[in-house]
């Protein structure tokens, strides 16, 4: 499900997109979303399950990016479980690492992601990293409010 301020800006911002949707065909529990007569709100919604709502939303979601013409494809999963997840993410390094090739984009040079590595290692005190520990020590810390 997306935030309603993604499909606004997928619908109506840059035409330089192409989205995602991940689809599930049988959700390993579904939740009757209960029929209580205490509960007026969303008096549409008693009866179905959580797995309904979820793909009527990226149903919904879909139609809007194609009324909007924008591009938009779905993977759809068999169900959530380790083998078909660490499929998705094998397809998305192999979409990745092709893309980039395509674009004459060196994927796997990122000097970014060292630079975390890095920090990771000489927090966790890896050897040959206590100069990287002192710079992370030294460095400028994130303000108290963040958004």
């Amino acid at each position: 499900m997306l935030f309603r301020s993604q499909v606004q800006l997928y619908t109506e911002g840059p035409f330089d997109k192409v989205i995602t949707m991940l689809a599930v065909e049988k959700f390993r529990n579904d939740v009757v979303i209960p029929n209580d007569d205490d509960i007026d709100a969303c008096e549409f919604l008693k009866g179905h399950t959580m797995g309904e709502l979820l793909n009527a939303e990226r149903e919904a979601t879909e139609y809007a990016l194609r009324k909007a013409g924008r591009m938009s494809f779905t993977v759809t999963l068999p169900e959530v479980n380790e083998e078909t997840v660490g499929e998705l993410l094998a397809y998305y390094m192999y979409e990745t690492a092709f893309a980039g090739a395509y674009l004459n984009i060196d994927t796997f040079n990122q000097p970014g992601v060292e630079e975390g590595k890095k920090a990771t290692f000489a927090m966790l005190g890896r050897k040959g990293y206590e100069e990287k520990l002192a710079e992370v020590r030294s460095a400028k810390k994130k303000s108290e409010y963040n958004i």
